[in-house]
C-alpha cells in the first residue's frame, strides 16, 4: 500500500489542476495574448482571439452566472458576431457572451472583441437559442461562443 499512496497523491493532484485549469480558476485565471483573426478565419481550434465584426443587439438577452470559488456573480450579456459591416445577416456562426453592456440605443455595432473561442454548450442553452431564433435568427450546426475577457480589476 505505501509504494501505491504516492501514485494516488500525483493523481489526485493532476486531477485538481486540470479541473483549475479547465474552468479557468486561480492560479490559471489569467488569459493568453489574443491571436488576430479575420472574421471568416474564426473557429472554436483557436484558444484565444482578437476580431471584428459587427454585434447585433436586436435582442437583449442576458445570462446570470453565479460566482465559484471567489469569483463575483456576472451577468453576462449575449448576441451575435456577423462579419464587418453585416447588418442584414440572420445565420449565426458565432455568438458572443460579454460581461460590458451595450448601449442601449443601439442595434448594430461594429467592435473589435478579444475572448476566448469555446464551443457552444460553455454559454448558450436552448432556451438562450429558442429566442433568437424567435427573433428571426438561425444557427449554424457548428456554430461557437466567444466569452470576451473581463477587465483586469474585476
Amino acid at each position: 500500500m505505501k509504494k501505491v499512496l504516492p501514485l494516488y497523491i500525483v493523481l489526485a493532484l493532476t486531477l485538481l489542476g486540470f479541473f483549475l485549469w479547465s474552468a479557468r480558476l486561480p492560479p490559471f485565471d489569467g488569459h493568453p495574448e489574443p491571436e488576430p483573426v479575420t472574421f471568416e478565419e474564426l473557429s472554436v481550434d483557436h484558444d484565444a482571439v482578437r476580431v471584428d465584426g459587427t454585434a447585433h443587439y436586436a435582442l437583449r438577452v442576458t445570462q446570470d452566472r453565479p460566482g465559484r470559488f471567489g469569483r463575483p456573480d456576472r451577468v453576462w450579456y449575449v448576441f451575435p458576431l456577423f462579419a464587418p459591416r453585416d447588418t442584414s445577416g440572420t445565420i449565426i456562426d458565432v455568438m458572443v457572451a460579454s460581461p460590458f453592456e451595450p448601449e442601449n440605443m443601439l442595434s448594430f455595432e461594429d467592435v473589435t472583441l478579444e475572448g476566448w473561442a469555446l464551443p457552444k454548450g460553455s454559454a448558450m442553452s436552448p432556451r438562450l437559442e429558442e429566442a433568437f431564433r424567435e427573433a428571426g435568427y438561425t444557427f449554424q450546426d457548428d456554430y461557437f461562443v466567444i466569452e470576451v475577457f473581463p477587465l483586469d480589476e474585476e
